[in-house]
């Protein structure tokens, strides 16, 4: 809050509270933040504890206590758990464990059948984002540039498809890996590419 918020929350005049604030303890900062605002011609913007203490030196003490108890009231009901809190994060601690069982091998339906009847099925991987992943995996093997690589996937799809994908996309307008997808040359080109550029 700053020095105008305060009197408006007092019902007191800006002098006046700029006057509590100065016969504020001198350990609390409160003076500094308005010497401060002085120079940089801004408002002074006080923490809840020195709101209170600032409030306190007006011998406001009830408007003090309400904003004191309202500050931990709030800290307090912020960490209250609903039931519906403990129930997501139940499923969710349960689909993690589910997915980490299966990841070692064990089967959960053995251990609880309604565990693997709340997993939904894993997304499927595009053929394109295998092809993406093949490139990169090569890529990172060998050190050699993508451009190389995607360059001798094209050249290669020339040879055994009879078709020039990179002059064809050029004429397009539009990137090549787009045109092999609109051709439906995704699967030979997926095929090619993991024949070629395995990495063992």
């Amino acid at each position: 809050m700053n020095i105008k918020e305060i009197a408006k929350l007092t019902g007191k005049s800006r002098r006046a509270v700029e006057y509590w604030a100065s016969k504020c303890d001198k350990s609390s900062h409160v003076c500094a933040k308005i010497a401060e605002a002085r120079t940089k011609k801004r408002a002074a913007d006080f923490t809840l504890e020195e709101t209170i203490a600032i409030i306190r030196a007006g011998g406001n003490d009830t408007l003090a206590d309400l904003l004191h108890e309202n500050a931990t009231s709030r800290k307090d009901s912020e960490l209250t758990l609903t039931k519906r809190d403990i129930s997501v994060f139940s499923e969710a601690v349960s689909m993690t464990i589910a997915r980490t069982i299966e990841v070692f091998g064990l089967r959960p339906a053995a251990l609880n059948p309604s565990i693997t009847a709340s997993l939904p099925p894993a997304p499927k991987i595009s053929e394109r984002d295998r092809l993406n992943r093949i490139i990169r995996a090569f890529v990172s093997h060998t050190g050699i540039s993508y451009s190389t690589v995607w360059g001798k996937l094209y050249d290669e799809m020339y040879y055994r498809l009879k078709r020039n994908v990179t002059m064809c996309a050029s004429n397009r307008n539009i990137p090549v890996l787009d045109y092999i997808e609109q051709e439906g040359l995704i699967s030979a080109a997926l095929a090619i590419a993991e024949e070629i550029f395995s990495v063992r």
